[in-house]
């Protein structure tokens, strides 16, 4: 098998990995309107108490549920320039 060397897989993502990196995808439950934003916020919490690691975020779909999460992925990328990006 052969893989992309690490960079040029950042170039062609746009961002440079660090030496720990954590990838979040997050889908939330269509059917359960006020556990999601909830279930997000502990995910958020728990990322805070990583130091020197790179969040990399997933979006999920964009029905009403994931709206509500692309809203906090985005207000997470605001607030953390140095270690969150986003793929998109």
């Amino acid at each position: 098998t052969k893989y992309i060397k690490r960079n040029i897989l950042e170039k062609i993502l746009g961002f440079n990995f660090f030496d720990k990196n954590i990838l979040i995808t997050y889908h939330p439950d269509t059917l359960e309107n006020d556990s999601s934003k909830k279930d997000f916020k502990e995910i958020l919490l728990s990322l805070e108490k990583l130091e020197d690691t790179r969040i990399i975020f997933t979006y999920p779909n964009s029905d009403s549920n994931g709206k509500i999460i692309i809203k906090m992925i985005n207000e997470e990328l605001r607030r953390d320039v140095v270690t969150a990006v986003v793929l998109r």
